[in-house]
């Protein structure tokens, strides 16, 4: 995936964002139609670290349930900014 840095991923599974978002991989959140996405920049890590979540690694529980409590915070930030504009 060398040479291709504004390739962006749209993931709508949040503990696979969580999991990236743990490794240094921060997502960009996009409101479209209600629904929250997680948008990653595609690089080599992105890459790597999508095949190390899809291999069931080992995680710290502790670790994984606070980033996620960060990630649904934010999402519902997002939802929130998005109905008061209906």
């Amino acid at each position: 995936m060398k040479n291709t840095p504004h390739i962006s991923v749209p993931i709508l599974d949040i503990h696979q964002a969580t999991f990236l978002a743990m490794h240094g991989k921060i997502p960009e959140l996009q409101n479209q139609s209600g629904r929250v996405i997680f948008v990653f920049a595609a690089d080599d890590d992105f890459e790597l670290l999508t095949a190390e979540y899809l291999s069931n690694p080992y995680v710290r529980v502790l670790d994984f349930v606070t980033m996620l409590r960060r990630i649904r915070s934010a999402m519902n930030r997002i939802k929130d900014a998005g109905s008061e504009g209906r």
